[in-house]
Protein backbone atom coordinates (compact mmCIF):
# COMPACT_ATOMS: atom_id res chain seq x y z
CA UNK A 1 0.00 0.00 0.00
CA UNK A 2 0.97 3.77 -1.26
CA UNK A 3 0.05 6.31 1.61
CA UNK A 4 0.77 9.82 1.69
CA UNK A 5 1.29 10.61 -2.08
CA UNK A 6 -0.53 12.41 -4.89
CA UNK A 7 -1.02 11.24 -8.47
CA UNK A 8 0.93 12.66 -11.53
CA UNK A 9 0.45 15.54 -12.67
CA UNK A 10 0.89 16.67 -16.62
CA UNK A 11 2.55 20.29 -17.39
CA UNK A 12 4.07 21.21 -20.87
CA UNK A 13 7.05 23.22 -21.18
CA UNK A 14 7.59 25.21 -25.00
CA UNK A 15 10.73 23.91 -27.04
CA UNK A 16 12.02 27.47 -27.35
CA UNK A 17 14.37 25.94 -29.38
CA UNK A 18 12.27 25.49 -32.08
CA UNK A 19 11.00 29.12 -32.28
CA UNK A 20 12.58 31.22 -35.11
CA UNK A 21 15.19 33.28 -33.93
CA UNK A 22 13.53 36.44 -35.99
CA UNK A 23 9.99 35.85 -33.89
CA UNK A 24 8.75 36.81 -30.36
CA UNK A 25 7.14 34.01 -28.28
CA UNK A 26 5.24 36.55 -26.84
CA UNK A 27 3.17 36.84 -30.14
CA UNK A 28 3.02 33.33 -30.94
CA UNK A 29 -0.64 32.21 -30.75
CA UNK A 30 -0.82 28.62 -28.40
CA UNK A 31 -1.57 26.18 -31.25
CA UNK A 32 1.87 27.59 -32.83
CA UNK A 33 3.96 26.52 -30.38
CA UNK A 34 5.79 23.48 -29.94
CA UNK A 35 5.65 21.67 -26.52
CA UNK A 36 7.30 18.60 -24.53
CA UNK A 37 5.08 17.15 -21.97
CA UNK A 38 6.22 16.18 -18.86
CA UNK A 39 4.42 14.19 -16.31
CA UNK A 40 5.52 15.01 -12.81
CA UNK A 41 5.29 11.60 -10.83
CA UNK A 42 7.53 13.24 -8.05
CA UNK A 43 5.61 11.73 -4.44
CA UNK A 44 3.20 9.88 -6.97
CA UNK A 45 2.33 6.07 -5.28
CA UNK A 46 5.18 4.50 -7.87
CA UNK A 47 7.78 6.86 -7.67
CA UNK A 48 9.75 5.18 -4.92
CA UNK A 49 9.87 1.38 -6.68
CA UNK A 50 10.43 3.57 -10.03
CA UNK A 51 13.89 4.97 -8.68
CA UNK A 52 14.65 1.05 -7.10
CA UNK A 53 14.21 -0.01 -10.45
CA UNK A 54 16.60 3.06 -11.91
CA UNK A 55 19.24 1.82 -9.78
CA UNK A 56 19.16 -1.72 -10.84
CA UNK A 57 18.91 -0.83 -15.12
CA UNK A 58 20.95 2.12 -14.85
CA UNK A 59 24.21 0.28 -15.01
CA UNK A 60 23.42 -1.59 -17.63
CA UNK A 61 23.99 1.29 -19.64
CA UNK A 62 27.75 0.59 -19.42
CA UNK A 63 27.21 -2.39 -21.89
CA UNK A 64 25.73 -0.87 -24.59
CA UNK A 65 28.73 0.24 -26.86
CA UNK A 66 26.91 3.01 -28.58
CA UNK A 67 25.77 4.79 -25.31
CA UNK A 68 27.60 8.08 -24.82
CA UNK A 69 28.29 9.07 -20.99
CA UNK A 70 28.63 13.11 -21.41
CA UNK A 71 30.40 15.22 -24.06
CA UNK A 72 33.74 14.71 -22.70
CA UNK A 73 33.21 10.85 -23.46
CA UNK A 74 31.70 12.21 -27.26
CA UNK A 75 34.98 14.16 -27.38
CA UNK A 76 37.23 11.41 -25.95
CA UNK A 77 36.61 8.78 -28.86
CA UNK A 78 36.47 11.53 -31.93
CA UNK A 79 40.30 12.52 -31.23
CA UNK A 80 41.05 8.69 -30.72
CA UNK A 81 40.45 8.25 -34.59
CA UNK A 82 43.11 8.31 -36.84
CA UNK A 83 42.97 10.98 -40.31
CA UNK A 84 43.69 8.16 -42.56
CA UNK A 85 40.64 6.07 -41.56
CA UNK A 86 38.22 9.53 -42.15
CA UNK A 87 39.22 10.15 -45.44
CA UNK A 88 36.41 10.51 -47.69
CA UNK A 89 34.05 10.26 -44.88
CA UNK A 90 31.85 12.80 -43.01
CA UNK A 91 30.44 12.83 -39.70
CA UNK A 92 26.47 13.34 -39.23
CA UNK A 93 23.91 13.49 -36.63
CA UNK A 94 20.16 11.63 -36.42
CA UNK A 95 17.51 12.75 -33.98
CA UNK A 96 14.64 9.46 -32.88
CA UNK A 97 11.69 11.84 -33.13
CA UNK A 98 9.66 12.23 -29.82
CA UNK A 99 11.38 8.61 -28.56
CA UNK A 100 9.58 8.69 -25.21
CA UNK A 101 5.93 9.06 -26.37
CA UNK A 102 6.91 6.38 -29.00
CA UNK A 103 7.83 3.64 -27.15
CA UNK A 104 6.06 0.39 -26.87
CA UNK A 105 6.05 0.11 -22.84
CA UNK A 106 5.59 -4.20 -22.89
CA UNK A 107 8.57 -4.53 -25.43
CA UNK A 108 10.54 -2.19 -23.55
CA UNK A 109 10.37 -4.07 -20.57
CA UNK A 110 11.08 -6.93 -22.42
CA UNK A 111 14.29 -5.86 -23.75
CA UNK A 112 15.63 -4.37 -20.45
CA UNK A 113 14.72 -7.69 -18.70
CA UNK A 114 16.70 -9.04 -21.35
CA UNK A 115 19.49 -6.92 -21.15
CA UNK A 116 19.31 -7.53 -17.44
CA UNK A 117 19.28 -11.15 -17.38
CA UNK A 118 22.18 -11.50 -19.70
CA UNK A 119 24.12 -9.07 -16.92
CA UNK A 120 22.27 -9.97 -13.60
CA UNK A 121 25.44 -11.22 -12.03
CA UNK A 122 27.30 -7.31 -13.10
CA UNK A 123 24.53 -5.02 -11.67
CA UNK A 124 23.16 -4.79 -8.35
CA UNK A 125 20.42 -6.08 -7.48
CA UNK A 126 19.23 -5.88 -4.24
CA UNK A 127 18.62 -9.52 -3.96
CA UNK A 128 15.81 -9.71 -6.59
CA UNK A 129 15.27 -11.59 -9.34
CA UNK A 130 14.72 -11.31 -13.35
CA UNK A 131 10.94 -11.86 -12.38
CA UNK A 132 11.01 -9.49 -9.45
CA UNK A 133 12.73 -6.44 -11.79
CA UNK A 134 9.88 -7.12 -14.61
CA UNK A 135 6.95 -6.80 -12.30
CA UNK A 136 8.26 -3.45 -10.85
CA UNK A 137 8.47 -2.67 -14.30
CA UNK A 138 4.78 -3.46 -15.19
CA UNK A 139 3.30 -1.75 -12.03
CA UNK A 140 5.88 1.27 -12.83
CA UNK A 141 5.30 1.61 -16.63
CA UNK A 142 1.71 0.77 -17.35
CA UNK A 143 -0.20 2.20 -14.41
CA UNK A 144 0.45 5.61 -16.30
CA UNK A 145 -2.18 7.82 -15.09
CA UNK A 146 -2.17 11.53 -14.35
CA UNK A 147 -4.21 14.94 -13.98
CA UNK A 148 -4.82 17.54 -15.84
CA UNK A 149 -7.38 20.18 -14.66
CA UNK A 150 -9.04 18.07 -11.97
CA UNK A 151 -9.49 15.25 -14.35
CA UNK A 152 -7.62 11.88 -14.35
CA UNK A 153 -6.41 10.26 -17.69
CA UNK A 154 -3.98 7.57 -18.94
CA UNK A 155 -1.23 7.58 -21.21
CA UNK A 156 -2.02 4.57 -23.71
CA UNK A 157 1.06 4.51 -25.48
CA UNK A 158 4.56 5.52 -24.47
CA UNK A 159 6.80 6.15 -21.64
CA UNK A 160 6.27 9.68 -19.07
CA UNK A 161 8.58 12.13 -19.57
CA UNK A 162 9.67 12.46 -15.77
CA UNK A 163 9.30 9.02 -14.36
CA UNK A 164 13.14 8.39 -13.51
CA UNK A 165 12.86 5.04 -15.03
CA UNK A 166 11.96 5.87 -18.57
CA UNK A 167 15.44 6.90 -19.61
CA UNK A 168 17.37 4.07 -19.42
CA UNK A 169 14.45 2.26 -20.66
CA UNK A 170 14.17 4.51 -24.14
CA UNK A 171 18.03 3.94 -24.38
CA UNK A 172 17.75 0.12 -24.10
CA UNK A 173 14.97 -0.20 -26.21
CA UNK A 174 17.19 1.90 -29.44
CA UNK A 175 19.73 -0.05 -28.57
CA UNK A 176 18.22 -3.83 -28.83
CA UNK A 177 16.99 -2.49 -32.11
CA UNK A 178 20.74 -1.18 -33.23
CA UNK A 179 22.07 -4.55 -31.69
CA UNK A 180 19.59 -6.31 -34.38
CA UNK A 181 20.56 -4.19 -37.28
CA UNK A 182 24.09 -2.06 -37.71
CA UNK A 183 25.73 -4.38 -34.93
CA UNK A 184 24.96 -7.21 -36.77
CA UNK A 185 28.67 -8.93 -38.45
CA UNK A 186 27.44 -8.51 -42.01
CA UNK A 187 26.49 -4.96 -41.87
CA UNK A 188 28.82 -3.77 -39.46
CA UNK A 189 32.21 -5.36 -40.70
CA UNK A 190 31.48 -2.84 -44.36
CA UNK A 191 29.83 0.44 -42.36
CA UNK A 192 31.70 3.53 -41.66
CA UNK A 193 29.68 3.06 -38.28
CA UNK A 194 32.13 0.36 -36.69
CA UNK A 195 34.90 3.40 -36.51
CA UNK A 196 32.17 5.41 -35.11
CA UNK A 197 28.77 5.57 -33.84
CA UNK A 198 27.39 7.01 -30.56
CA UNK A 199 24.45 8.02 -28.73
CA UNK A 200 22.96 10.20 -25.79
CA UNK A 201 19.83 8.93 -24.83
CA UNK A 202 17.43 9.80 -28.67
CA UNK A 203 20.60 11.73 -30.00
CA UNK A 204 23.11 9.82 -32.65
CA UNK A 205 25.92 10.44 -34.58
CA UNK A 206 28.20 8.27 -36.83
CA UNK A 207 30.00 8.55 -39.80
CA UNK A 208 28.93 7.94 -43.68
CA UNK A 209 30.24 8.29 -47.02
CA UNK A 210 26.89 9.98 -48.29
CA UNK A 211 23.98 11.23 -47.32
CA UNK A 212 21.86 8.52 -49.00
CA UNK A 213 24.25 6.40 -46.58
CA UNK A 214 23.56 7.95 -43.44
CA UNK A 215 19.70 7.80 -44.23
CA UNK A 216 20.05 4.26 -44.95
CA UNK A 217 21.67 3.52 -41.80
CA UNK A 218 18.73 5.15 -39.59
CA UNK A 219 16.07 3.54 -41.87
CA UNK A 220 18.03 -0.23 -41.06
CA UNK A 221 17.53 0.64 -37.12
CA UNK A 222 13.69 1.80 -37.97
CA UNK A 223 12.83 -1.48 -39.74
CA UNK A 224 13.71 -3.45 -36.83
CA UNK A 225 11.09 -1.53 -34.75
CA UNK A 226 7.70 -4.03 -35.10
CA UNK A 227 5.18 -0.76 -34.28
CA UNK A 228 6.78 0.96 -37.07
CA UNK A 229 6.92 4.42 -34.39
CA UNK A 230 10.77 4.98 -34.35
CA UNK A 231 11.96 7.48 -37.05
CA UNK A 232 15.00 9.51 -37.45
CA UNK A 233 15.59 13.02 -38.35
CA UNK A 234 19.33 13.14 -40.28
CA UNK A 235 20.93 15.78 -40.71
CA UNK A 236 24.33 15.72 -42.76
CA UNK A 237 26.50 18.41 -43.43
CA UNK A 238 27.45 20.13 -46.85
CA UNK A 239 31.04 19.45 -48.25
CA UNK A 240 33.17 21.69 -45.74
CA UNK A 241 31.20 22.92 -42.99
CA UNK A 242 30.10 21.52 -39.21
CA UNK A 243 27.47 19.64 -38.35
CA UNK A 244 25.95 20.32 -34.48
CA UNK A 245 25.85 17.41 -32.16
CA UNK A 246 25.38 17.95 -28.45
CA UNK A 247 27.38 21.42 -27.44
CA UNK A 248 29.62 20.82 -29.87
CA UNK A 249 30.02 21.10 -33.78
CA UNK A 250 31.75 18.11 -35.38
CA UNK A 251 33.78 18.65 -38.95
CA UNK A 252 35.49 15.99 -40.80
CA UNK A 253 38.20 17.46 -43.11
CA UNK A 254 39.03 16.15 -46.57
CA UNK A 255 43.11 15.23 -45.13
CA UNK A 256 40.48 13.29 -42.39
CA UNK A 257 41.49 15.61 -39.26
CA UNK A 258 38.43 16.37 -37.26
CA UNK A 259 37.77 19.91 -36.18
CA UNK A 260 34.83 20.58 -33.39
CA UNK A 261 34.09 23.84 -31.94
CA UNK A 262 31.59 24.68 -28.79
CA UNK A 263 27.82 25.01 -29.89
CA UNK A 264 25.13 27.05 -28.73
CA UNK A 265 21.91 26.87 -30.54
CA UNK A 266 20.68 30.47 -32.47
CA UNK A 267 18.21 30.84 -29.58
CA UNK A 268 19.92 30.23 -26.59
CA UNK A 269 19.54 33.51 -24.11
CA UNK A 270 22.67 33.25 -22.27
CA UNK A 271 20.14 32.58 -18.57
CA UNK A 272 21.46 29.90 -17.04
CA UNK A 273 21.81 30.94 -13.25
CA UNK A 274 20.67 34.75 -11.49
CA UNK A 275 23.95 35.33 -9.81
CA UNK A 276 20.73 36.52 -7.61
CA UNK A 277 19.44 33.38 -6.04
CA UNK A 278 19.46 31.23 -3.45
CA UNK A 279 22.38 29.07 -4.47
CA UNK A 280 25.79 28.67 -2.59
CA UNK A 281 28.09 31.57 -3.71
CA UNK A 282 30.58 28.37 -4.68
CA UNK A 283 27.70 26.47 -7.02
CA UNK A 284 27.34 30.05 -8.87
CA UNK A 285 31.11 30.17 -9.60
CA UNK A 286 31.29 26.76 -10.20
CA UNK A 287 29.01 26.93 -12.69
CA UNK A 288 30.43 29.43 -14.56
CA UNK A 289 34.01 28.03 -14.53
CA UNK A 290 32.38 24.79 -16.07
CA UNK A 291 31.32 27.07 -19.28
CA UNK A 292 34.54 28.13 -20.16
CA UNK A 293 36.11 25.14 -19.22
CA UNK A 294 33.95 23.05 -21.66
CA UNK A 295 34.51 25.81 -24.37
CA UNK A 296 38.60 25.45 -23.68
CA UNK A 297 38.20 21.50 -24.36
CA UNK A 298 35.63 21.49 -27.17
CA UNK A 299 37.10 24.24 -29.18
CA UNK A 300 40.07 22.96 -31.64
CA UNK A 301 39.93 26.07 -33.60
CA UNK A 302 40.82 28.71 -31.01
Amino acid sequence: MSHNTTLPTIYTLVKTHKVPVDVDIATMKLEELKVRPIVSCSGSPTERLASLATLIITPLLNFIPCHLKNIHHHLQLLRELKPTDLRGLSFYTADVCALFTNVNVERSIEYVIELATAHWHDITTFGLKPVDLHRIMEVVLRNSYFTFNGRLYQQIYGAFIGCSVSPPCAIITVYMLERNSIYTDPFYINSPLRKLYVRYVDDSGGLARNEQEAITNCRIISDKDEDGRIKWEVEYPKKGEYVAFLDTEVKVGTDGNISTRYYRKPQNKGITLSYQSHHEHPTKCAVAKNYYRLRLCVDTTA
